[in-house]
């Protein structure tokens, strides 16, 4: 399927991003610390439309409970902290995501986790 981007199906304890300007080899910070709970996972992916990251949250396979998964956009420079996303359908726990693509129609992606499929609006006003 054109546009599908993978990733290896493990969400990861995530809870800085950090970005590395080649020209003066320096970091900077971009996702504030404390802005996620440190107790679930999660998975980051570019989102070039929205020039920013979205990133995935859901709970890890052994993890007892439930928990719906959620999306969350940050744009460096735009947002001082992610911006929760709309999730529509059966939303999974998500503790596995293998791939998403990009709508053409609407933008929205579409989520290929473990537990199903499953569309995020990216429209933040």
């Amino acid at each position: 399927m054109a546009g599908v981007r993978a990733f290896d199906g493990h969400f990861h304890n995530l809870d800085d991003i950090w970005e590395l300007n080649l020209q003066t080899n320096t970091w900077r910070c971009l996702l504030p610390l404390g802005c996620f709970n440190p107790a679930r996972l999660r998975v980051a992916a570019y989102f070039q439309r929205m020039n920013g990251l979205v990133v995935f949250e859901g709970m890890g396979p052994e993890d007892v409970g439930r928990f719906s998964a959620r999306a969350w956009l940050f744009r460096p420079g735009i947002d001082s902290k992610p911006v929760r996303l709309p999730a529509t359908g059966d939303v999974p726990q998500l503790s596995q995501a293998w791939s998403y693509t990009v709508d053409p129609a609407n933008g929205d992606l579409l989520m290929f986790a473990s537990e199903g499929i499953y569309r995020i609006a990216v429209n933040p006003s």
